[in-house]
């Protein structure tokens, strides 16, 4: 007993252990700059995978849809008239009034539509998961599949970046006019939704496709 109080006594008068202090903030994956950091470093991969394409030249349909396509060479309503995918050919009008008959402008643009898409992909797969690990790699796989080869290096393959682009973001809105409240801004999410939906038809037919996403969505989640 005497021994047992004599521990107590000499452990009471031990001095507590001193907290180390680190010098300034610790960045981690997991922390408020995580999201922040990996949405930087899958551009900064996006760029690295397909940056090589910026050289190239006009191929194959490049040339009858842009190079030799005197359509594009004007912004103009009628552009949304001649063409079954206007958005298309409005984006390469665009770009023809920057760069001219210039490829690299061309190629820069859908790289950077493909960049835009893949940040949509990370954010939409937080969104469903709430986990930051799944989404980073669920966008990172987006990012440098080879099936997104065609689509991003071959200008032709702008109406697929295009349509993916409005698709993920009508499927967002979507999201967020289903979450809501019934109220005015709930309304304008929904016509958001359906303006959004037709500009993705407006770059690619397989735009379609997103009701029937919506119902598995929704049969997925019930």
């Amino acid at each position: 007993m005497k021994a047992s109080r004599a521990n107590r006594g000499k452990a009471a008068k031990r001095k507590p252990t001193k907290q180390v202090k680190t010098n300034g903030p610790q960045v981690s994956f997991m922390s408020a700059h995580g999201p922040f950091l990996v949405c930087l470093s899958l551009v900064a991969v996006v760029f690295l995978c397909f940056a090589n394409a910026l050289g190239n030249e006009f191929v194959f349909d490049d040339i009858y849809l842009v190079s030799v396509n005197k359509q594009i060479q004007s912004l103009d309503l009628p552009l949304l008239l001649r063409s079954y995918r206007p958005i298309r050919d409005i984006s390469y009008a665009i770009d023809f009034a920057f760069w001219g008959q210039n490829p690299l402008g061309f190629h820069l643009t859908s790289i950077l539509i493909h960049a835009a898409n893949v940040l949509l992909v990370f954010a939409l797969a937080r969104r469903l998961t709430k986990d930051l690990v799944s989404a980073t790699l669920t966008a990172l796989i987006f990012a440098v599949h080879p099936i997104q080869t065609d689509a991003v290096t071959y200008i032709s393959g702008r109406r697929d970046v295009l349509f993916a682009l409005f698709y993920i973001l009508a499927f967002h809105t979507y999201l967020t006019y289903y979450g809501s409240r019934w109220s005015v801004k709930t309304v304008a999410y929904f016509l958001l939704f359906l303006l959004l939906w037709m500009l993705s038809l407006l770059s690619k037919e397989m735009a379609v496709s997103l009701p029937i996403l919506i119902f598995v969505w929704h049969f997925c989640d019930a």
